[in-house]
C-alpha cells in the first residue's frame, strides 16, 4: 500500500525499501537487516519522530517485547504499521500512542482475540487481522475450507464507535454479547467488513441491523459463523422468525463481494443478503450446505461473475446450470464439494471462461464442451473425473478406467488445462476438438496415456511435474515453443525428446527435472532454443558444443550452491546476449567466458535476497485472476 502511494525512498535497497517512508530522514546501510533496525531503535530516535511507514513484516525479533513497546513510544507520527507474520504475540497498551496511524496490519500473527479490545485509534482506516494456517490443514488431510479451528480472528473493539474513519474491519470478532456490532452502524465509511459471530438470535440480530445500516456504503463483506451449541437449535428445525428478516430492509447496495462460511439454522444468510444485491460480483461459500433451490437468487444476480464453493457449501449430489440462469457467470470453483455431477444446460452461463475443480468427487461434467466461451479448465486432486458427456447418461461409477474424452467440435475456445492429482489414467482429444488450446499442465499424475495431442494446431506450451514418462506424450508435438519442467528427474539421454523439436523457443528447467550434474547441449539440438531458464540444484555444468542452440540469446541461471559451477562453451552461440546469474558470486570462469565472447553479452548479478517475500492473499497466489478483476473496480472507487 505505501508503495502504492508513492511514499518509499527509492534510494533504499530492495530489501529496505519498503520499510520506510521518504519523511523519515533516516540514514541506513544496505547490509544492514530490518531486524537489526528494530534491535537499535534506541540509537535512531533522533530521525524516528518524521517515519511514517513501517513494514516490520515478517520480522522474527519481537520476542522481547519492549521492541513493540519503543516503536509505540517513539515513532509517534506513523500513519502505517504492519506485523503482519511477524512473532509478536500481543499488543501493548501503547499502540494508542501512534494518534495518526491510518493502517495497523496484524494479520498472520498468533495474537489472542482479546489483543485488540481495548485498541481506540481515532484516525485508523484499516484494522487488517486473522490467521489461517491452510498448510496445516492440509497436511493434516482437511479439505480445503474445512479450517474455522485452524483459524483466528481478533475482538472488535470495545469503542469502535469512536473510530469513524475506519474504512476496512478485516476478520474482527463479537463478544459473547455482541454489543460491539451494534456500534458498528455508526461507521459511516466501512467498505469492508469480515466479521466472526456465533449462531445466536443475539449475535445475528444486530449484525443485520448494522448491515442494514451500511447498505450505502457496504462493497465487502464476510461473514464467519460458528456453531453455539447451548442454545440447543436442532439441525432439522430452521427458525425463519419474521422479524429477524425485517433487520434488513435493503441488501447493501454497492456489496460487490460477499463471503459465507458456517451455518445458522435461524436464518438463511445466502437469499437475506444476496436477493437484490445487483452490484454484486463475487460469492463465496463454505459450510453453509446447500441445496439447488437455495442458488435461485444467485442465478439470476445481473453483475454475478465468480462463484466459489469449498468444504460442505453444497450438500446434493447434482448440481444444475439451468438455461437462462448465471448469464454473466465467468469464474466457476469447486473445492471439497460431495457433489458428483454437474450439469451444463444448453444456454445456462453462457460467460464461463474458467472452471477450477479442487478434491471433489465430481465424476461427470454434462454440458461442459459446449459452455461457448470456456477457456480454462483445472482438474486438481479430484477423487475421479470419470467423463465430459454432452448429455445427462449418468457414467458408469464401477469402471475402471478413469477415460477424459475431448471430442471432435467441443471445447471451441479452451485455452488453458490443467491436470494435477493421480487419479486420472487416460485423456484423449479427437480431431478438431479443442482447436484453440494452447497451454497442457500435468502434475502428479497417473495418466498412462495422452492422445491427440499433436493434432492439437494452437498448442504452443506445456508444464509437467513428476513422473519423467510424462514427457514422452509430446513426443511428436513439435508445434510446441515452450517447455517447462518440475521433479522430472530427467537424465541427459531423456533430453533428446526436447532436443529435436524444431519450434522450441523457451526450456524452464525447475528444481529436481534433471538429475545429473552436466546439462550438455549438442551439436544440432535446440535448433530454435531462444530462452534458457535452469533453477535447478543438481546442475553445476552446462556446455554448449559447436552447433548447438545456434538461437539462443538469453540464460537465467539460478545457482544456490558454493561450490564449483562452470558454463562452457558459450562461444559457440553466434546470437548470444545476456546472461543472467542468480548466486553468491559469479564464478572467475563464467566472467571470462563472457568477456571474450564477441558480440561482449551483458552480465547481470542478483544476489540472493535473504529475506521472505511478503506472502499474499491466497486469492491472489491460486486465482490472481479474481483478485485482478476487483483491484480494477476498487481503483476506480477511490
Amino acid at each position: 500500500m505505501a508503495k502504492k502511494q508513492h511514499i518509499l525512498d527509492a534510494r533504499l535497497s530492495d530489501l529496505w525499501a519498503r520499510h520506510f517512508s521518504i519523511f523519515s530522514g533516516l540514514r541506513l546501510r544496505a547490509s544492514d537487516g530490518i531486524d537489526k533496525f528494530v534491535h537499535k531503535l534506541p540509537k535512531y530516535s533522533p530521525q524516528l519522530a518524521l517515519l511514517k511507514v513501517l513494514d516490520l513484516e515478517n520480522c522474527q525479533c519481537f520476542k522481547k517485547n519492549h521492541y513493540l513497546k519503543d516503536i509505540c513510544n517513539k515513532i509517534l507520527l506513523l500513519k502505517y504499521l504492519s506485523l503482519r507474520g511477524t512473532n509478536v504475540t500481543h499488543l501493548p497498551s501503547e499502540i494508542n500512542n501512534l494518534h495518526e496511524l491510518e493502517v495497523l496490519d496484524i494479520q498472520q500473527t498468533k495474537m489472542p482475540e482479546h489483543t485488540t479490545r481495548d485498541v481506540m485509534l481515532l484516525k485508523l482506516r484499516r484494522l487488517l487481522a486473522g490467521h489461517v494456517n491452510q498448510r496445516h490443514s492440509h497436511d493434516m488431510g482437511m479439505p480445503i475450507g474445512d479450517e474455522m479451528s485452524l483459524y483466528s480472528s481478533v475482538r472488535i473493539p470495545r469503542k469502535i464507535e469512536k473510530m469513524e474513519n475506519i474504512e476496512v474491519l478485516s476478520n474482527v470478532k463479537a463478544s459473547w454479547d455482541g454489543n460491539e456490532l451494534k456500534d458498528i452502524r455508526k461507521l459511516w465509511r466501512l467498505r469492508k467488513f469480515g466479521v466472526v459471530i456465533h449462531d445466536k438470535d443475539s449475535h445475528l440480530d444486530k449484525l443485520l441491523r448494522a448491515i442494514s445500516d451500511l447498505k450505502e456504503c457496504l462493497q465487502s463483506l464476510s461473514i464467519t459463523v460458528y456453531e453455539t451449541k447451548s442454545e440447543g437449535i436442532s439441525p432439522n428445525k430452521q427458525l425463519l422468525l419474521p422479524e429477524m428478516f425485517g433487520r434488513l430492509v435493503q441488501p447493501p447496495k454497492l456489496l460487490e463481494s460477499l463471503s459465507i462460511n458456517g451455518l445458522t439454522h435461524r436464518v438463511r444468510l445466502l437469499p437475506l443478503l444476496a436477493k437484490g444485491s445487483n452490484e454484486l460480483a463475487k460469492v463465496t461459500l463454505s459450510g453453509t450446505e446447500l441445496k439447488q433451490n437455495d442458488l435461485m437468487v444467485m442465478a439470476v444476480l445481473p453483475n454475478l461473475c465468480c462463484v466459489r464453493f469449498q468444504h460442505k457449501a453444497y450438500t446434493e449430489r447434482t448440481l444444475t446450470f439451468k438455461v437462462d440462469e448465471f448469464q454473466h457467470l465467468k469464474y466457476f470453483l469447486v473445492e471439497g464439494v460431495n457433489m458428483t455431477d454437474i450439469i451444463f444446460e444448453n444456454g445456462a452461463a453462457p460467460e464461463l471462461e474458467h472452471i477450477i475443480l479442487s478434491f471433489t468427487n465430481i465424476c461427470s461434467l454434462c454440458g461442459i464442451g459446449c459452455l461457448p466461451k470456456l477457456m480454462e479448465l483445472q482438474l486438481k486432486g479430484n477423487n475421479s473425473i470419470l467423463s465430459l458427456p454432452q448429455d445427462r447418461i449418468a457414467p458408469d461409477m464401477n469402471s475402471e478406467s478413469r477415460l477424459l474424452t475431448f471430442k471432435k467440435g467441443e471445447f471451441e475456445q479452451l485455452k488453458n488445462f490443467v491436470v494435477e492429482g493421480p487419479n486420472m489414467t487416460d485423456i484423449i482429444f479427437e480431431k478438431e476438438a479443442a482447436p484453440k488450446l494452447q497451454k497442457i499442465v500435468l502434475s502428479l499424475t497417473n495418466v498412462n496415456s495422452l492422445s491427440g495431442v499433436e493434432g492439437l494446431p494452437k498448442l504452443k506450451e506445456i508444464e509437467l511435474k513428476g513422473r519423467k514418462f510424462l514427457l514422452s506424450f509430446f513426443a511428436n508435438a513439435n508445434q510446441i515453443t515452450k517447455v517447462t519442467l518440475c521433479d522430472t528427474l530427467l537424465k541427459q539421454e531423456d533430453m533428446h525428446i526436447l532436443a529435436n523439436k524444431p519450434n522450441m523457443g523457451s526450456l524452464v528447467l525447475l528444481d529436481k527435472s534433471y538429475d545429473e550434474s552436466q546439462l550438455a547441449f549438442n551439436k544440432d539440438e535446440f535448433p530454435k532454443l531462444n530462452l534458457l531458464i535452469v533453477e535447478c540444484s543438481t546442475i553445476i555444468n552446462i556446455s554448449f558444443a559447436d552447433g548447438s542452440a545456434p538461437k539462443l540469446e538469453k540464460i537465467v541461471w539460478h545457482f544456490s550452491r558454493k561450490d564449483f559451477c562452470l558454463l562452457s562453451g558459450i562461444a559457440n552461440l553466434p546470437e548470444f546476449k545476456e546472461l543472467e546469474f542468480n548466486g553468491d558470486f559469479v564464478p572467475d570462469k563464467v566472467r571470462k567466458a563472457i568477456n571474450a565472447h564477441k558480440r561482449k553479452p551483458i552480465l547481470t548479478h542478483k544476489k540472493p535476497q535473504h529475506h521472505r517475500p511478503a506472502p499474499k492473499e491466497e486469492d491472489e497466489t491460486r486465482f490472481p485472476w479474481i483478485s485482478n478483476l476487483f483491484s480494477k473496480k476498487q481503483e476506480d472507487r477511490r
